[in-house]
């Protein structure tokens, strides 16, 4: 109807629009009281408007929500559950928590070494309960803690066991004497380890 008119009778007819609109505006209520509203309203409709504000407001409120949540389910304290997944020897997924096994000194995936790493963290844990005492730190996804399988700090059993190193600089060397030497001899240590 509006594209027929020539423009000067256009504006005139999407302004009697907009005055015409007015008693759903009061319902929308001070979300609408912007000085621009009338002119974006002329250009786009007021249904465009409204659904743009609406589309903003819940971005928010779900940014709030992601941001939140995470934060306030697991800074520090224990975590206990199932695990679910194991990333590797020194990151495992607990009841959906991300734990980075604090002091403990994995080979990357990458390799043979670190492939079969995650093969013996899988045998030992995946599907068992664990008791995890966090940190409050957390690195890229993960919270750093460490975590307990029956009483026994796993990542202790996997130094014991050859399948990582000590991280002395965030253990304070507490796993040092677990290291064995033919993995000291073929697991590269990470440079961010060493004091």
């Amino acid at each position: 109807m509006l594209s027929s008119l020539p423009a000067q009778n256009r504006r005139i007819e999407t302004c009697n629009l907009v005055q015409r609109e007015r008693p759903y505006k009061m319902l929308i209520g001070q979300l609408r009281n912007s000085p621009d509203d009338h002119v974006l309203d002329a250009l786009y409709g007021s249904q465009f408007l409204w659904c743009v504000k609406v589309v903003v407001f819940s971005g928010f409120c779900i940014a709030f929500l992601v941001c939140a949540i995470p934060a306030a389910s697991a800074q520090t304290g224990q975590i206990d559950g199932r695990v679910t997944k194991v990333r590797d020897v020194d990151t495992i997924v607990v009841a959906g928590t991300a734990v980075r096994l604090n002091g403990v000194d994995g080979p990357e995936t990458s390799n043979r070494y670190g492939r079969d790493a995650r093969v013996f963290m899988r045998r030992l844990v995946e599907g068992k309960r664990v008791t995890c005492n966090l940190n409050g730190t957390r690195t890229y996804d993960r919270w750093v803690g460490v975590c307990y399988l029956n009483g026994r700090d796993i990542g202790g059993i996997a130094i014991s066991q050859g399948h990582a190193l000590d991280c002395p600089r965030y253990s304070g060397g507490a796993y040092s004497s677990f290291e064995t030497q033919a993995a000291r001899s073929r697991l590269p240590r990470a440079s961010y380890c060493r004091r």
